[in-house]
This record gives structure tokens, sequence and C-alpha cells, in this order.
């Protein structure tokens, strides 16, 4: 019997939609493993700054969405968010602008799993997608996009990227929105066609 192909879910839409908290329960359940396309961007930007670790982890709590647009002494006055930003759009015009998503893409297919699926709760950007798909496959690859009421891509350079995507409408009680992501999980997972 042959084993299902690892699944990659994109999870795209603005700061504070339930994207991180849809990652957790896809984590929690045991149907993912979790990653991001900013990764080495935080990284770096932590290392550039000499953020120290505590202040580091402050930054990036999970909710903690209104700290990221205070402007920092670190950060010779940019907010965290706009120091990640300039990390990577100036990371971007050296390697191009599918350089996350080639990166993500190389890391996840040379990390074994025990997982059916990969997570990655910062999707922005269409170049992140195609090396994706180069690596995993299209019939692997699925966008789901978020919407919140209230929530929107301001101070953000990310935005909802066109392409066929599900759509996620987290307006409902963190409970139902939980059964909702895993059933929406579940179906990729087993290969069941969703509408």
């Amino acid at each position: 019997m042959n084993a299902q192909p690892h699944k990659i879910i994109l999870l795209n839409g603005p700061p504070g939609c339930g994207k991180d908290t849809a990652a957790r329960f896809l984590f929690e359940s045991g149907y993912a493993r979790k990653a991001k396309f900013a990764e080495p961007i935080k990284r770096a930007a932590k290392e550039l700054f000499n953020i120290d670790e505590l202040k580091f982890r402050e930054l990036e709590k999970e909710g903690n969405q209104a700290i990221k647009d205070i402007p920092l002494r670190e950060t010779m006055g940019l907010t965290w968010r706009e120091a990640l930003i300039w990390v990577a759009e100036t990371t971007k015009l050296k390697f191009g602008n599918d350089i996350f998503g080639r990166v993500l893409a190389h890391k996840l297919s040379h990390t074994v799993t025990g997982s059916p699926a990969t997570v990655v709760s910062d999707c922005g950007f269409i170049d992140e997608v195609k090396p994706m798909i180069d690596v995993f496959g299209q019939d692997n690859v699925v966008v789901w996009k978020i919407f919140r009421d209230g929530c929107e891509f301001t101070n953000d350079s990310r935005s909802y990227i066109e392409c066929a995507a599900e759509t996620i409408n987290n307006k409902f009680e963190l409970d139902m929105y939980k059964l909702q992501v895993i059933r929406r999980a579940k179906m990729i997972i087993d290969g069941v066609q969703t509408t």
C-alpha cells in the first residue's frame, strides 16, 4: 500500500484573522506540522537588530498583534512589522520574489515528519506558492483564504493572493472555527474533494 503524498496547506489572510490559531489546531490535533515563510526573516531581523530572546518571544506571541505596530528602540524606530517587511523586501531584491517559497519548499522536502501535512500560516504572496507546487505537486498544495470581520492588511506587505483557493469565514466561536478547520484538513489529507 502506498503512503499518501504529503499535503501543504497555505493559510492566506490579514493579521488577526486566525491563521496561527488554525495552524495550532491542526498541529495539536496531529494533522500537520507548522511552518512559516517568514521564519528566516524573523531570525535575520532578530540578529540584525540584536533583539533579546524574551523580547522576541513577546513580539511573536500568538494573538499579540498590537505590539507589532509599536515603534521600537531596538529597530531604530521601526515597528517590528516594518522591520520584518524591510528585511524581506531587501532580500527579495537580491534573490527574487520567490526566495522564501524556495527556501521553505527546500527545507520541508528535506525534513522527515510523521505528520500527513504541513500548515504554513503566513502565505501572502503568489510567488511563495509556485515553489511549493514545484516541489510537492499541484494536487498536494492548497491555499485557504481566511476572512474575519474587522481584519485587514493595513500596515502589512501581504495581501489576499489570486489563485484557486478555498475560503474559510472565521465568524464563529472558537470551538466552531476549530471544527471547521479540522474538517477541511481531514478532507484534504484523506483526498476528499471540497467545494
